[in-house]
């Protein structure tokens, strides 16, 4: 063979595999490296081993080969870019053989971790498939602060491949969130980028993720549609690993739909297709939820004791173990030991709430409130459909909170005013209202912290934005900030323009109220970080805030006519809450400002690291105050 003729064959299966006719693109390789071992021999190998993984189960002991070879080249020729790339594609490898653990020691040997600071494909790779690792194992906030990273990287060095790829994993990532519309946004740039690119296998992986969204959106049909093209391009190129997802994904459709034997005979003809582990693992979780759904525990039984035997087998996938759970806790109640199934679906929903996913919880909240209407337990089965409303509504499915509160109106008009309430008052308000105790209750002294935050330089940011644009976007910033407010025991005052009061130790004074306020601050911060970092991949514009938290003695109540009233805070503390967050602009890199009084609660409970900006005068006070900023959390 010529040295000609090994480049057509190079040439040959370059264009094979974009556009996804991987079987004649390994082909070509495989003649290559029979025939002409020396021509390009570490960068062939690289390419073959990575078209073998993308060939699933059955080519993945010649993946291992070929990019252990790859990496043993490398190492002897010192060239640490294609040893990074062969390192990181075994890690890819491991991963989906569901060696997490392996994975991670495996990218923790990579050269690019010495070289992050420059950007390149290789970091950006490797950035990347730590967010793949971090995104299996449900650390959802970490998977997508690594993706953004690998994004950079591949932005800066023009690899379109590796921007789609990582948009992809991105659009994912914001789904399982419950954030659709930026997943949405995500998933279009990837597909525009492939369709460009005339690449057929990254176009059906940005299909599936469009019908994911979909999904989430309870547009069943338009999800149907997406995925049923995803799987004729993964059939049209031999797709396996592909195949087998696409035929999961609609036997999942199918379920939300109530068809389910044909979500059975869908994630049937997916093993079939793909009889890899973490795939049949999918696979018979559809099963076992189709036959549970039609009654059928022994099947039911068989179908999870299948997942079960193949979770013990894999590494990490701890939603899928809690997922199985509930289902043992489903087939437990309705044996008659509600005991137990109760036990095991609170316990399965709390794993999923810990590691982000609480839109997983859905099915095993309507299990529990079956079993709660079965014990005439209305109260409980209300009280998990509340809870049920309240994920839906943020994660924008329109026609599942409208069934949730068609189901509430049904069976308990009262818990869906509670709920409304809860959108503007604090609980133990409701409980007055709900009780009949329409008497506005006397305000009253007590200790509290507040926190003030403000977006900055708002007329800029909202310059050449249409207002619904400006509304959807402080939305986003007014959720991800409730959100962290509420966690950590604070309630929303009130939203005013663009910022927001809350207050922490209220109605019962609790003396880490302050420690509490400066915990929701920094997670604050970090929405906002996640939220800019998905703005500027967007071509948005960054914004950004400052915080202030002062802790002290205020009246609290009822303000207003006998027209209109809300509960609010009144006094010293408040204001001085206020003038914190507003000196923050005297301080450059200052977004948490807090008081020296602040400064001792939370230092005593070992919240944050702190640095002293001496005292400053504030407008209406004599005294100066003395204020920290707030770094990180302590170690």
């Amino acid at each position: 063979m010529s040295e000609n003729d090994s480049k057509l064959l190079l040439d040959d299966a370059r264009k094979a595999a974009h556009v996804g006719d991987f079987d004649r693109a390994r082909s070509q390789l495989r003649e290559v490296l029979d025939r002409f071992p020396a021509v390009a021999a570490i960068e062939t190998r690289l390419r073959l081993g990575r078209l073998c993984i993308l060939g699933g189960a059955k080519f993945f002991d010649e993946a291992e080969q070929r990019l252990g070879e790859a990496r043993r080249l490398a190492s002897e020729s010192r060239d640490l870019e294609n040893e990074a790339a062969a390192i990181q594609q075994l890690a890819l490898l491991c991963r989906g053989r569901g060696q997490l653990i392996k994975a991670d020691a495996l990218l923790d040997e990579s050269p690019a971790n010495s070289q992050v600071a420059t950007p390149s494909r290789e970091a950006g790779q490797l950035f990347h498939y730590r967010g793949l690792l971090a995104a299996d194992r449900g650390q959802l906030v970490e998977a997508e602060r690594h993706e953004f990273i690998g994004l950079q990287h591949y932005t800066e060095v023009d690899d379109a491949a590796g921007m789609s790829e990582v948009c992809d994993s991105l659009a994912g990532l914001l789904l399982r969130r419950g954030k659709a519309k930026s997943a949405l946004r995500f998933c279009e740039k990837s597909l525009a980028i492939k369709r460009q690119c005339g690449d057929r296998f990254g176009e059906a992986i940005a299909l599936g993720t469009l019908g994911r969204i979909c999904m989430l959106q309870t547009r069943y049909e338009d999800a149907h549609a997406a995925f049923s093209e995803d799987l004729a391009i993964a059939e049209e190129l031999n797709d396996v690993r592909g195949i087998g997802i696409m035929l999961n994904a609609l036997g999942d459709v199918s379920y939300l739909r109530g068809h389910f034997r044909d979500t059975e005979s869908f994630c049937r003809q997916s093993i079939e297709a793909d009889p890899t582990a973490l795939n049949s693992a999918f696979a018979y979780l559809g099963i076992a939820r189709s036959r549970l759904s039609r009654g059928q525990i022994n099947e039911t039984e068989s179908a999870a004791d299948e997942l079960k035997a193949i979770l013990q087998k894999i590494d990490g996938h701890e939603e899928l173990t809690a997922v199985l759970a509930g289902i043992h806790g489903a087939i437990a109640w309705r044996r008659g030991n509600r005991e137990r199934g109760e036990q095991m679906l609170l316990s399965a929903i709390e794993t999923l709430n810990d590691k982000g996913l609480s839109r997983e919880t859905i099915p095993l909240r309507y299990e529990l409130r079956d079993l709660y209407q079965k014990a005439n337990d209305l109260g409980q089965a209300v009280k998990v459909m509340a809870d049920a409303l309240e994920i839906l509504s943020l994660c924008g499915a329109e026609r599942s909170v409208h069934d949730v509160e068609q189901w509430l109106r049904t069976v308990d008009q009262p818990n869906l005013t509670r709920f409304a309430l809860q959108r503007h008052l604090p609980e133990h308000l409701i409980d007055q209202i709900l009780n009949g105790e329409l008497n506005v209750p006397k305000p009253r002294n007590q200790k509290l912290a507040v926190l003030f935050c403000d977006v900055r330089d708002y007329t800029q940011i909202s310059e050449g934005m249409q207002p619904d644009e400006i509304f959807e976007l402080i939305n986003e910033w007014f959720s991800e900030a409730t959100l962290a407010i509420q966690k950590h025991g604070g309630i929303i005052d009130k939203f005013i323009g663009d910022a927001v009061m809350a207050l922490f130790g209220v109605p019962d004074e609790q003396p880490e109220a302050p420690a509490r306020a400066v915990r929701a601050a920094m997670e604050m911060r970090e929405a906002l970080a996640a939220m800019n970092r998905r703005q500027r991949a967007l071509g948005g514009k960054d914004f950004r805030i400052g915080i202030g938290i002062h802790c002290g003695s205020a009246t609290v109540g009822f303000l207003g006519s006998h027209l209109r009233q809300s509960f609010t805070a009144i006094g010293d503390v408040v204001n001085t809450a206020s003038r914190l967050e507003t000196s923050t602009k005297k301080f450059s890199g200052c977004d948490i400002l807090i008081s020296q009084q602040v400064e001792k609660v939370q230092r005593q409970f070992g919240v944050a690291e702190t640095s002293s900006l001496g005292t400053i005068p504030l407008k209406g006070k004599q005294e100066q105050l003395t204020v920290y900023s707030v770094e990180k959390l302590r170690e």
